[in-house]
């Protein structure tokens, strides 16, 4: 790097610049042209260098001065090269292929006959993309848990702007199991890409699990089924056993026939947990001789069993619309079961009798314009004692015939007051205030988002006004004419473990029936109402200590995070505590601690172990009070997404380079690959033009240099008593 030109810039006229200068060294002389008592010329042409001197630095700054530098680098010619480190390139492990990747590494340079002055530097990939040195090429280790391509691609976009990149390499079977397709991402590189194809297009034999689908949530004592696909290539008339197990357990077993034409067979399995917890499962299908690899016959999966189907009462003042549509959602979801209790007549209801015995199997209870006139008081509060001694969580919608005045009873559980009269309605649109646009209520599943709200059609709304409670959330408020109410139309709280929601609204049909044609706005109240459900019931921890791994299966290459909570009698975060962790499998135990991070928060992690189901036992204490225990699992393996595709992507490979005016070469004909490099690219250094700008004007030195010279003249000034 070289210093071309340097340069100042004015933003002002230059000649008047100069005009200026020119004043204030005829000012600053005549200034000092006499003087008493009367100085030597030499002090004197000091002292009107310095006073010039800071008018003119003084003028300099308004004209805005920049400086400008200019530099030339040379860059010398760069070939980089992506080796694929994951864990599908050790497949093929008896293949030449194979092999040879592992000759090339030994010596430590991929490409030897390239030219002596291009600079060969050296990249791993998988999730990640990291330099290495030639040094380190040996030691690879083909232990990544994911081959991210488009990554790849994208990182050397970056490096082709910095650096003098004429040529690209990438070594890779082409089998990417994270990112987008990359095959979008070369056009955009602008130098070839030469990609080297490591491995076999032939089919091979193997039979694999292609994947396991099932309820990720289960209820005790409830039929779960799981679906499995399994895969085959290269078998033909073997028979394989495929078993579901749970930890040491078999629990199902199913045969399946391999043939030449069929390469997918389903299997189904049912389980059914007996107790509430978290539960390990592995499908595995049986070893074919000589299949190219055992790493894909199993698959690990967890399931959360919650204690049975979630009840739920539903209070509705009289049969409606709304109350339809609120039935329809909820019984459309298995794991919910739906209690109604329609109002008939004092003290009677449609379908069903309320009992007091009852209250011990509701998990969620909905008002539906509840209570209304023909609500009596015994009624009344029977629910108010369930909902103030089980703490039972409320979804109210309001409705037209909703008596106000026995709503009273329950008004210490309502996220809203009230006031006024209810004898007229109007029709108002939801509107979203502006700190609740991004709340996992209004951002629902798929595209529903804040516009979906607001161009719901209009419900109604009675003439009284409503007003949200100190201690609540409003979620959406209300416009009326365009005019908007401070009012919930939507509102939550949860204060002393009593959670609460309301919709003080009513025709909220017209929600689902008015806005058919519209996917997100037609499925916004069913995925509303079952959010505010599952929110409703699910039950907020009230153990002390808590601890949990950041995920439940890990592979052998990742390090192991934990990541704990510590809370007092009254759940108030405790800091500073000593939180320890036993990990154990059999009889192996490793011990370690967790590190608070502040508002009782705890993590830590231990470093990659072996393959096995490990149980963690934790303890929180403080200067010798125990807060707590907890427990938690999870299990150490290789995942199988390396293993899923046994043949080599030639045709992803060769599109790659096709599109970037490079080539497509087996590893085994690397030298052709080197050859064809010398003859085509002419690898030549590049010179780049690199603009450095200082402004002078805002420069934090001028300022003390002004101050310092004009010091320097104030002591001359004193030292010879001017005037």
């Amino acid at each position: 790097m070289f210093l071309a030109s340097i340069s100042i810039g004015l933003s002002g006229n230059i000649i008047l610049f100069i005009l200026f200068a020119v004043l204030f060294i005829i000012v600053s002389f005549l200034f000092y042209r006499y003087t008493l008592p009367p100085l030597p010329a030499g002090l004197r042409i000091i002292l009107t260098f310095l006073r010039a001197t800071v008018l003119i630095l003084l003028v300099f700054i308004l004209f805005q001065p920049v400086l400008r530098s200019i530099y030339f680098i040379h860059q010398s010619p760069t070939a980089v090269i992506f080796i694929d480190n994951s864990r599908s390139m050790t497949i093929h492990k008896e293949n030449d292929d194979y092999k040879k990747l592992i000759e090339l590494i030994k010596r430590k340079k991929i490409f030897e006959d390239i030219s002596p002055d291009v600079e060969q530097k050296y990249y791993l990939f998988d999730s990640e993309v990291r330099e290495i040195n030639e040094s380190e090429i040996p030691s690879i280790s083909f232990n990544g848990n994911q081959t991210n391509i488009d990554l790849t691609l994208s990182k050397l976009k970056e490096y082709v702007t910095q650096q003098n990149v004429q040529a690209a390499f990438l070594i890779s079977d082409g089998n990417y199991t994270a990112g987008k397709n990359p095959i979008h991402q070369v056009e955009l590189l602008g130098i070839p890409l030469y990609t080297i194809g490591v491995g076999d297009t032939n089919e091979q034999k193997d039979v694999l699990i292609q994947k396991v689908l099932t309820n990720a949530i289960a209820y005790a004592e409830n039929r779960v089924p799981v679906d499995v696909t399994i895969t085959s290539s290269g078998i033909n008339n073997q028979t394989v056993e495929i078993s579901l197990v749970e930890d040491k357990s078999q629990i199902g077993k199913e045969y399946v026939k391999l043939n030449n034409q069929t390469r997918s067979y389903p299997v189904r399995f049912y389980l059914e947990p007996k107790r509430e917890g978290v539960y390990k499962y592995t499908v595995r299908v049986s070893k074919v001789e000589g299949e190219i690899t055992e790493k894909n016959n199993s698959s690990t999966f967890f399931i959360k069993v919650l204690k049975r189907k979630l009840n739920i009462f539903l209070f509705a003042g009289a049969p409606g619309p709304d109350l339809s549509a609120i039935r329809q959602i909820i019984e459309s979801d298995q794991h919910y079961s739906i209690k109604p209790f329609i109002q008939k007549s004092s003290g009677e209801f449609y379908f069903a009798q309320l009992k007091e015995t009852q209250i011990d199997s509701a998990d969620c209870i909905i008002l539906l314009g509840f209570p209304s006139r023909a609500t009596n008081s015994e009624t009344i509060n029977l629910i108010k004692d369930w909902i103030e001694r089980k703490k039972i969580p409320i979804l109210f919608v309001n409705q037209r015939l909703t008596d106000y005045n026995k709503l009273r009873s329950l008004n210490s559980v309502l996220p809203f007051s009230w006031s006024g009269q209810s004898g007229n309605e109007m029709l108002v649109t939801p509107y979203i205030p502006e700190a609740r646009k991004s709340h996992p209520f209004i951002l629902l599943d798929g595209n529903i988002n804040e516009e979906s709200w607001v161009n719901l059609p209009p419900i109604y709304k009675s003439a009284m006004t409503f007003n949200l409670k100190v201690d609540a959330e409003i979620l959406v408020s209300c416009r009326h004419q365009n005019i908007q109410l401070e009012e919930p139309l939507i509102a939550l709280r949860n204060i002393n473990n009593q959670k609460s929601i309301a919709i003080t609204g009513y025709g909220i049909w017209r929600w689902c029936l008015l806005s058919q044609g519209s996917e997100d706005r037609e499925q916004l109240l069913n995925r509303f109402l079952m959010g505010a459900v599952q929110w409703l019931t699910t039950t907020d921890s009230k153990d002390p200590v808590r601890l949990q791994t950041t995920k439940e299966i890990f592979t052998t290459a990742e390090p192991i995070e934990f990541v704990g909570q510590v809370y007092d009698e009254r759940l108030l975060p405790v800091d500073d505590a000593e939180f320890s962790i036993e990990i154990q499998r059999g009889e192996e135990k490793i011990l370690t601690e967790l590190k608070n991070i502040g508002n009782g928060r705890y993590e830590g992690f231990i470093s990659s172990i072996p393959e096995g189901d490990y149980n963690v036992k934790g303890r929180a204490a403080k200067m010798g009070r125990l807060f707590g225990e907890a427990e938690t699992r999870f299990s150490v393996g290789e995942v199988n997404l390396e293993y899923l595709e046994t043949r080599m992507n030639k045709t992803l490979l060769e599109q790659m380079a096709d599109r970037t005016g490079g080539d497509f070469f087996h590893l085994s004909k690397i030298k052709e690959l080197e050859n064809k490099i010398k003859k085509e690219i002419s690898f030549t250094e590049r010179e780049i033009n690199r603009t450095s700008e200082i402004e002078l004007w805002n420069w934090k030195y001028l300022g003390g240099i002004i101050v310092m010279i004009l010091a320097v003249e104030w002591l001359i000034r004193k030292r010879n008593g001017l005037i």
